[in-house]
């Protein structure tokens, strides 16, 4: 037979899993570049955006972080298979450079689970790597117009964003520049010793 305390141990346990079930939710916007491994200075680079949303939302908006002067935003083109309403997507113009530049979508029906946003085209201002190494591509929630993701509640979900990782690679006159200097730096520190002597 439960009495008193036990009730309200079992209640509290019960809204303890479900509080920790919801705040544990994990909504993640990603970027990745599948099978591609290196990027020459001028190629065009498709990145799939991707949505792994653990709680419904009615939708929201994310700005593209370019700040690394990396790549130059060229277009993005939604998944039809998205399953949002068309009427709420944004996107930024073909080749603009002005920021923000802001990828919103979204349905009152709301949206979760794991899907294809869409495909960004990049041009790559530099040679490089992907896989490891720094962010080289992310975003963060929009504030105007779209704002950030919404719940069905008209709260904030707090979002996730995996960026698109790599290294760039030394341009040949920058690792050339910088050989000929540690060689001049040797050659001087070579004459003031015999100069000394």
């Amino acid at each position: 037979m439960w009495n008193r305390h036990g009730w309200k141990s079992l209640c509290l346990g019960i809204a303890a899993v479900l509080l920790a079930s919801s705040a544990g939710a994990t909504n993640v916007i990603s970027f990745s570049a599948p099978g591609v491994t290196t990027v020459d200075k001028d190629q065009l680079l498709d990145v799939d955006v991707g949505f792994n949303f653990q709680d419904l939302t009615l939708g929201g908006g994310f700005d593209l972080d370019l700040s690394s002067g990396i790549f130059t935003f060229k277009s993005f083109v939604f998944d039809p298979a998205l399953g949002d309403d068309p009427a709420f997507r944004s996107k930024p113009a073909d080749d603009a450079s002005v920021g923000p530049l802001t990828i919103a979508f979204g349905s009152f029906s709301g949206l979760t689970g794991s899907r294809s946003v869409g495909t960004l085209e990049l041009l790559a201002k530099q040679e490089m790597t992907l896989g490891t190494g720094s962010v080289l591509l992310s975003a963060a929630d929009n504030a105007t117009p779209s704002g950030p993701f919404v719940s069905e509640e008209g709260g904030t979900l707090p979002v996730q964003y995996n960026g698109l990782a790599g290294t760039v690679v030394p341009e040949p006159s920058t690792a050339l520049l910088l050989g000929a200097g540690l060689i001049g730096i040797r050659a001087t520190r070579r004459r003031v010793r015999d100069a000394r002597r």
